[in-house]
Order: C-alpha cells, then structure tokens, then sequence
C-alpha cells in the first residue's frame, strides 16, 4: 500500500529536477553545486550498502512471523492432547521463543530502517550549513552576491531532498519485495485446474479403475511411500485393501481418488487417463470416507449435504439409516437439525465418523471408498453398517480399508500392502489362507 502511495509518485517526479537543481546552483554559486552532489551520492551509498542487510533481516522477520502463526494454529487444533499429556509449560515456552525471534528480527528491521532515515535525514541539514558556511566565505571574497547565496541554500536543499526521499523509497521497496516474493511462492503452486481446457467432462463412471506401475513420493523426499504397483479393478469388485501401519495404504486411497498424483505410472478410470477427467468429475464418482473426519460450523444435515447439488429427501433418509446416523439423531428433538459445534466437538467421534459416512454414500457414487469405515462405531453400529453395506455396494465398485477381519465378509477380493509394496492380490479364501500360514504379513485382526 506505501509503495503505491503518492509519496512515491512525487520522489519519481523530483528526482529529475534534483539535476537542474544542481545545474542551477553550479550557475548562480559556482563550486557550492558540490556540496548537494556529495550528499546525495552519501545517501544513495549508505541506503545501498544497508540493503542486504535489510532484505535479511525482513525475511527473517517474515519466516518466524509464519512459524509463530503456524504453531498458534497447532496448538489451537491439538488444545486436548496439550492439556491431556500436561504440555502446557512446553507449548507455551516455545510460543514465547518465537514470539522471542519475531521481535528481535523486527526490531533489526525497524533499526536498520531507522538509521537510512536518520542518515539521509542528517545529510540534507549538513549540506544545507555547509552551503551557507562556505557561501558566507564566497560572499566575503566577493566570489558570489548575497541573492546568489539565498538561492544556493534554497535549492540545495530542494535539490537533496528527493535524495533523502528515494532512500525511504528504496527501504519501503524491500518491504513490498519480500511480500510479493511470498505471495509468488503462493500463485506459482501447481494449479490442478490448470488444463482444464483439455479435461474430459465425466459425469458417472462406471468404476474400472487400472493403475500401471504407479508409485509415489511425498514431495521433496527421495524415499518412495508406495513402489511402482499395477492392478485392475473391475466393475462391481469388492476388494478389501488390507496391511499393517504405515503400508501405503490411505496414501494408495488418496492416489484412487485423486488427491494425490502419481510420482511415476498412470492411473486409469473406465480407460481414460486419470490427467485427462477433471478432478472435481473424477471425486464425485467416489464415495470417499477419509481415517480423519473433518465436520464443519453447522447442523447435522448441513454437513451430510456438504458438497452436494441436488439431493432428494429419499436419498438424504437412505444415506442417514445407512450411516446409522438415525441411532443419535432420532432420540433428539432437533434430530438432524442439531448443531455439531466448531469442527464437530459436540458430537463424540464415532457420530463424527457416521455423519461423514452419510455424506460418502448420499450421492450413491459408482465406486465406495472407505478408509477404516468403522473405527469409531460401537458393535451395534458396526453390525448395522456391515448389513446396509451387503445392499449398498451391490453393483458399485467397493475399495475397503480395513483391520478388521469380519468386514471382510463385504469383499471377494483382497490387496495385501507392506512397506509400500504389493505384496499380494488374489481372491478373499487364497490370500486368507497364505495370511494363516505366515507366508504373509499385515493380515487383518480378528474380533
């Protein structure tokens, strides 16, 4: 905002009338045209050598503004764990050290500001007395006339000022440099809309899904989270996707439902190349049902119909029975009018869990998607659920994320990651069998 200010369109019209300011004085006071020509080459001098340090120290200043900001975010988000684990001193400690370098890199840039300010600001009043020491000599020696030493003192100043002005430009520039290299940082992201000119609008799909020697890394790690893995999944298969922690598993759910991009290899859906359906066509088609709810301010019915466009009452009732949703809200008299609270913290995590699950099955997606669908329900729940699921996922493909031996009743298919790796891919009763003689690992539990 500074820089764009009428101060800075009147230092960029006074700097050419410095010169003739100068040329001025040459003519009316002979040498004493010096004086102004080696106070602006001072200032310019002293504010360029100060720069570097300033463009430092203002981006300092800027990163440990953010990491403040960041750590005040976390720490608001993670606020029960802080309080459960009693880590309130630590959090608060490394709160203050931060809040610690953001004042002192301030506080260099407020100095380093100051003292260009202070300089320029000095330069211009000891050119000024100076013209008027040595004019008082030229006027004794009959050199020049007392007007000539009026206008001397007069446009020496004029003459410096813009000077002086420039110097409070040039810091205020370093300013809007680094804002603008933050906010590039920003806009020159990957736009995954990018090519949407290009896109191949796809209302429905009909859920074959090919992967071809696909991998993934997370950017700027050299260590791949999923090797190169081929499947084929057809139409109306349900598969269980099944290993131990930190398998590949969610991150392999992700890359199904395009919220990642392959590092390597392709990605298919009914044949056409995952680059070429618009992400917004290709996540509709999934029913996806994340390990990590996120509820937004609201009602229930808000946040089961979130990211919808037209949803009939038919399909909103059948999505909540489905969910189970109706155990809790039935009992209520708001029932799915009642307010979940900031991020959900009215609700317990398993009527978390059940509200995103209605909102992963309203739309009756060709292909279901569902990372530990059951984690967070109690056993009624988890019965109810495996029951809806036997008729909701008849003639839809189902991608089920699981630890949990009895949901795999629900497939016929089962992906056995580990470490990244596909370790095995057969039908349920094969791999089943080869998990049971140990010639597997990352089988599921049994409950």
């Amino acid at each position: 905002r500074e820089i764009l200010t009428s101060a800075t369109i009147t230092t960029l019209v006074d700097l050419p009338f410095a010169l003739f300011f100068m040329l001025i004085i040459y003519i009316v006071a002979g040498d004493l045209a010096i004086i102004p020509v080696i106070g602006g080459i001072i200032i310019i001098a002293y504010t360029l050598i100060m720069q570097p340090r300033l463009k430092a120290a203002i981006e300092e200043s800027n990163k440990f503004s953010g990491l403040k900001h960041g750590h005040l975010i976390e720490s608001l988000a993670s606020i029960e764990s802080i309080k459960s684990s009693g880590a309130e001193g630590l959090v608060q400690k490394s709160w203050q050290q931060m809040i610690g370098h953001t004042a002192n890199w301030q506080l260099k840039v407020k100095k380093i500001s100051t003292s260009v300010t202070n300089v320029a600001n000095f330069t211009v009043q000891l050119s000024v007395v100076c013209v008027v020491i040595l004019g008082v000599y030229r006027v004794a020696d009959n050199d020049i006339s007392m007007g000539g030493i009026i206008a001397a003192v007069i446009l020496s100043s004029r003459a410096i000022s813009p000077m002086a002005q420039l110097a409070g430009l040039m810091t205020r520039g370093n300013h809007t440099a680094s804002a603008l290299r933050q906010l590039d940082q920003i806009m020159t992201q990957e736009d995954e809309f990018e090519n949407k000119g290009h896109l191949v609008s796809k209302q429905r799909l009909k859920g074959q899904i090919n992967t071809d020697h696909v991998s993934f890394n997370y950017p700027g790690s050299e260590r791949p989270v999923l090797h190169p893995m081929s499947l084929s999944i057809a139409p109306g298969e349900r598969i269980a996707i099944i290993g131990r922690n930190g398998s590949g598993k969610s991150t392999l759910a992700k890359l199904l439902v395009g919220l990642y991009q392959p590092t390597k290899g392709s990605l298919r859906y009914d044949g056409l190349d995952s680059a070429q359906i618009h992400p917004t066509d290709l996540r509709r088609n999934f029913g996806y049902l994340p390990q990590d709810i996120t509820l937004f301010h609201g009602t229930i019915r808000d946040n089961i119909l979130f990211g919808t466009r037209q949803v009939t009452e038919h399909q909103l009732i059948r999505a909540v029975q489905l969910s189970g949703v109706n155990q809790f809200t039935d009992i209520e008299t708001e029932g799915l009018d009642q307010q979940v609270g900031e991020g959900g913290q009215s609700l317990s995590r398993g009527q978390r869990q059940t509200i995103a699950l209605a909102r992963a099955t309203l739309n009756d997606p060709p292909v279901l998607l569902m990372d530990e669908p059951t984690a967070s329900l109690d056993a009624r729940a988890e019965k109810q659920f495996i029951r809806a699921m036997k008729n909701v996922s008849k003639e839809r493909t189902l991608l089920l994320i699981t630890h949990k031996m009895h949901l795999l009743n629900l497939v016929d298919r089962i992906i056995v990651l580990d470490r990244g790796h596909l370790v095995a891919d057969g039908p349920k009763e094969q791999v089943l069998n080869q998990l049971a003689k140990g010639l597997l690992s990352g089988g599921p539990k049994s409950e």
